[in-house]
């Protein structure tokens, strides 16, 4: 998984970071690394919440079809229905973590774009090269390989 990478590389850089000297840049940075850290750390939990809560869809596929060669049908029938109701539960948690990951990868954006702006910032650079720069196309299905 693309968190499971930046986690790995994240946790494997050791070097120091440089402060900017600008006081408003440090103050953007020290946000922005705060925000990302945030960010990254409830991918990570969204990521095991997902892995359970596929473990729990599973299993519950699993009791359904144990239950299809039960031959009482008043017991069959009642635990097919709750059978439902936990699948529809799960199915909804499902839901809600892929609103969760949307909103953390939303904030770690929002952290990469104030570090770029402490960066544009801090460095005296031409007006003419920051803007060829921000105005460079991205390409984001190139960043992992082919």
């Amino acid at each position: 998984m693309v968190v499971a990478a930046a986690t790995k590389k994240e946790m494997s850089e050791t070097s120091a970071t440089v402060h900017p000297p600008n006081r408003d840049s440090r103050i953007m940075d020290r946000n922005g690394k705060c925000i990302f850290s945030s960010a990254t750390s409830a991918m990570r939990s969204l990521n095991y919440l997902t892995y359970f809560t596929h473990l729990q869809r599973d299993l519950l596929q699993e009791l359904g079809d144990t239950l299809k060669g039960n031959t009482d049908e008043a017991v069959s029938e009642k635990m097919t229905a709750q059978l439902s109701t936990l699948n529809s539960i799960v199915n909804s948690s499902m839901q809600l973590i892929s609103y969760a990951a949307n909103g953390s990868s939303r904030a770690a954006d929002s952290a990469i774009a104030l570090w770029r702006q402490s960066w544009m910032r801090l460095y005296s650079f031409a007006e003419a090269f920051k803007s060829s720069f921000v105005s460079t196309p991205f390409d984001g299905s190139t960043l992992f390989g082919p």
